[in-house]
């Protein structure tokens, strides 16, 4: 079996990304990720009405992926697969 992950970064959007298609292309099972930098939550110029559009955004996205059919199911797969006891 084929597990790709796929990092989320800049472009939060699970239509019209070019790698997330590749990599559902190419993978029997792709597992999303996204990690909150804290360099840009920290960032100067980061204040409060960004955080809260990065979350929406973020919201939307779980909302997607759930929908696409991976999300919780796909992290307990890819747990049992490399033996993790958390994420």
């Amino acid at each position: 079996m084929k597990i790709a992950l796929h990092w989320f970064r800049c472009d939060l959007r699970i239509r019209d990304n070019t790698a997330l298609h590749a990599a559902t292309t190419e993978a029997d099972v792709v597992i999303p990720l996204f990690i909150f930098d804290p360099r840009i939550l920290s960032a100067p110029d980061t204040g409060a009405p960004i955080v809260g559009f990065m979350i929406e955004c973020l919201a939307s996205l779980e909302k997607d992926v759930a929908t696409a059919g991976s999300g919780t199911q796909a992290r307990a797969r890819m747990c049992s697969l490399i033996s993790a006891s958390s994420i």
